[in-house]
């Protein structure tokens, strides 16, 4: 699959709504993250856009199981095209910045994942 392709964005897009999905009986949340941020930029007393969208990576690559229960790829899973792939669709969804989590036991294993990565 191409992932710099529309069937990646069209992945992308399931992400995305299933990441803003609500608890069952609640109601519907908007799928689109940017509404999210203005409102909540709004209702802390600021400009909506000074507020930036992160994405946190936690584990990437095969430390993640490539498909979700529903069947579907997952985000940072696979190799490092999918991994790529994944960056370059992020600010098409209003994403401005990745938080990868590189933390292991000491800074010198840290640096060594970080030069991996």
């Amino acid at each position: 699959m191409d992932r710099g392709g529309d069937a990646h964005r069209r992945h992308v897009g399931q992400v995305r709504r299933d990441h803003f999905r609500v608890k069952a009986g609640a109601k519907p949340a908007p799928t689109d993250p940017g509404h999210r941020r203005q409102r909540a930029g709004a209702e802390a007393g600021r400009d909506p856009a000074s507020v930036a969208l992160t994405y946190r990576v936690k584990r990437y690559g095969r430390a993640v199981p490539e498909k979700a229960s529903d069947g579907e790829r997952r985000l940072f899973s696979g190799t490092t095209a999918d991994i790529v792939g994944d960056l370059r669709v992020l600010p098409s969804l209003g994403i401005s910045a990745v938080d990868i989590d590189f933390e292991r036991p000491d800074p010198a294993a840290s640096i060594a994942e970080m030069r991996r990565f």
